[in-house]
């Protein structure tokens, strides 16, 4: 078997129903924390499948996105994450509360360059 492909057997599968069933829940679990966000930034591209239904429940809510490439390939990082798209107007955040959506992490490494960059 490919060394890409090695730890296939240790992730979760959903079906796209299950998929966006989770991220309207957490969608309501945020508004019900009373955290409304000013502004959503989503990591390109994956993340883009979550901010549908967090746009429907925040509809007032601005969003942006940045790009950040950590893999070269399948299973093949980088030796760093590094922001190959930034933000279409970095001001817009200045001050803000932010709500970020990556759609996974297995190091931390792409979310705390992201962090790093909204700070």
């Amino acid at each position: 078997m490919n060394k890409s492909y090695k730890d296939l057997k240790s992730r979760m599968y959903i079906s796209p129903d299950k998929f966006n069933s989770m991220i309207s829940d957490l969608a309501i679990k945020i508004k019900r924390e009373n955290y409304t966000p000013d502004i959503i930034v989503v990591v390109e591209r994956a993340g883009f499948a979550m901010i549908r239904p967090l746009l429907d429940i925040f509809v007032d809510v601005d969003y942006d996105t940045c790009r950040i490439k950590y893999y070269k390939g399948v299973g093949e990082k980088s030796d760093k994450p590094e922001i190959i798209t930034r933000l279409r107007d970095e001001n817009r955040v200045s001050g803000k509360k932010i709500l970020a959506i990556e759609e996974c992490t297995d190091t931390g490494k792409t979310s705390q360059l992201l962090k790093n960059y909204l700070e």
